[in-house]
């Protein structure tokens, strides 16, 4: 089954089919999950259950009716905060148009209200609330992050916060409802933040651990099984020959070869609501085969396109919109950094990496915090990242940089 949801007339039709079949049974069999209101869930929201395998096939649903189907599928309680919607002046009634499968209910929701500019959280722990960013932004959470695994590998915890502190503004502080608020002892880092900012502060820590122990991060879930596929299809080699042909066509042609996921970010490319899609035109010999990621660095590169790993999936979307999306990494760089000219070497290519101006006046800039000798941590955007990784690999090999395309 192809794991590319574009626009194609077969697909869509299908699309439309089975979200409009669904949406009719949720208009006579299901109450309206917009309501604030909610009873005691049998199911409260858990990691399990935002753990757990979704299905998303919605073509021109509401909002409502989309939000109302995942929480009967996944018998967990789902509102939408229509006030604040109503505030920011986003029509609660817009449409969900996606078809993705085998991906985890929480990227599922991140996919569905990404794209309109929307958040979720869970209220207190009885309900997942559908919002704007900037209401979600104001519901903050306390958790945990052992330290116990992190100093097995050499790495102190006044190093673990202060780098927190450069990337993800995590310090001290006697502000009780200021996000990113920490705590720390010998054992425990304890952080006040958002759904969002815990996010990426227990990506950091699965990162850390995987680095300085040499080991990848446990696939113990869906979430970063499928990451992992992806990123594995990314160095497989691929031959590509397209003249003007459309962004989602190409792209279902990638997906349908590689078996992967790969969604187009629509916020990023409007035209394809009014079905004006870019097209592509790329010409490759047998000779001339790559891996996966640079043919499509290659190829998206003239639309002023690139991809990232983000949700489950492979997205594709604007230079500018990836740039508004950092990406944290760990990278090890006890083999450069052994002496005082290694060190400035990895952080000449941090440099590099940053000087490029930024595509979005609203994207922050790339950031790094050095973990002694031994680890480096970057906040950049995912086609900075790759380009950063190329060169650290060259750092390890007698061939010094690598050329630039």
């Amino acid at each position: 089954m192809p794991r590319f949801h574009s626009q194609s007339a077969a697909c869509r039709s299908m699309a439309i089919l089975f979200g409009g079949m669904l949406a009719i049974g949720a208009l006579l069999d299901a109450p309206p999950a917009a309501s604030q209101e909610f009873d005691e869930p049998s199911r409260p929201p858990s990691a399990e259950i935002l753990a757990e395998q979704t299905e998303i096939a919605f073509a021109e649903t509401p909002l409502e009716i989309a939000i109302q189907l995942l929480a009967d599928l996944h018998d967990v309680p789902i509102v939408i905060d229509k006030a604040s919607l109503q505030a920011a002046k986003i029509d609660p009634e817009l449409e969900v148009d996606r078809v993705v499968s085998g991906i985890t209910l929480e990227s599922g929701l991140n996919i569905i209200l990404d794209e309109h500019g929307l958040d979720w959280f869970i209220r207190d722990g009885k309900a997942i609330v559908v919002t704007t960013p900037a209401a979600a932004a104001k519901e903050l959470q306390t958790k945990g992050y052992p330290l116990g695994g992190l100093k097995s590998h050499g790495i102190a915890p006044t190093d673990v916060l202060r780098a927190l502190d450069e990337l993800l503004g995590v310090r001290k502080t006697d502000a009780q409802d200021r996000p990113g608020r920490a705590d720390i002892n010998e054992e425990k880092l304890s952080v006040r933040h958002t759904r969002r900012g815990h996010a990426q502060i227990a990506r950091l820590f699965a990162e850390l651990e995987a680095v300085g122990s040499g080991k990848p991060i446990p696939a113990s879930n869906r979430s970063e099984l499928n990451r992992r596929e992806i990123r594995s299809s990314l160095s497989e080699l691929v031959e590509v020959s397209f003249d003007r042909v459309p962004l989602d066509v190409a792209m279902s042609v990638f997906a349908d070869r590689h078996g992967i996921r790969i969604v187009l970010d629509r916020r990023a490319f409007p035209k394809l609501m009014d079905q004006q899609e870019p097209t592509l035109t790329l010409m490759a010999k047998r000779s001339d085969a790559k891996a996966l990621g640079p043919a499509l660095d290659r190829l998206l590169k003239p639309i002023d396109a690139t991809y990232i790993i983000e949700h489950e999936v492979l997205l594709v979307t604007s230079v500018a919109a990836a740039e508004e999306r950092p990406d944290i990494r760990v990278y090890d760089i006890r083999e450069i950094a052994r002496t005082a000219a290694g060190k400035e070497r990895v952080r000449a290519a941090v440099k590099e990496i940053a000087r490029e101006p930024l595509r979005s006046k609203t994207a922050p800039a790339p950031s790094s915090a050095e973990i002694g000798d031994s680890f480096l941590i970057v906040a950049a955007s995912a086609p900075r990242q790759r380009a950063l990784e190329a060169v650290l690999a060259a750092l390890r090999s007698p061939g010094g940089y690598p050329s630039r395309d």
